[in-house]
């Protein structure tokens, strides 16, 4: 019996060929980027359908240059800090207000002078 190839994600190009729009069009109705009409904005929607269209997270980072994540950087040394249940309930409760924001929490320790400059270094190079 032969395997099934795994299936690969429909891509943008084939979402704009299915909606008879242009790759860039296409990628304007995703982004709820004003000009583009109602026909196309709708031919494009029920082509991401159709297909089962998924937008590339990496690939959108890059766009926008935004990750899609916010972090919780925690300074310190004593590992007992996460038995603290107040720490607990600061991390449930971030992570629960950016999930009603549609972004990721990224947690980042930095327990000594090498952790911290790598969580500079993240930061200033927009990488978070």
């Amino acid at each position: 019996m032969a395997e099934l190839a795994p299936r690969r994600q429909p891509t943008l190009d084939e979402v704009a060929e299915r909606a008879g729009v242009s790759r860039s069009v296409a990628s304007r109705a995703l982004n709820n980027a004003p000009h583009v009409s109602r026909a196309k904005r709708e031919a494009v929607e029920r082509a991401v359908r159709q297909l089962g269209y998924v937008p590339n997270p990496t690939a959108r980072a890059l766009a926008t240059r935004q990750t899609g994540a916010a972090a919780l950087v925690v300074s310190g040394e004593d590992p007992s800090i996460f038995a603290d249940p107040f720490y607990a309930q600061v991390i449930v409760g971030a992570s629960t207000a950016l999930e009603e924001a549609d972004l990721h929490l990224m947690l980042c320790l930095a327990a000594s002078d090498r952790g911290r400059k790598r969580v500079e270094e993240l930061f200033r190079s927009k990488g978070a």
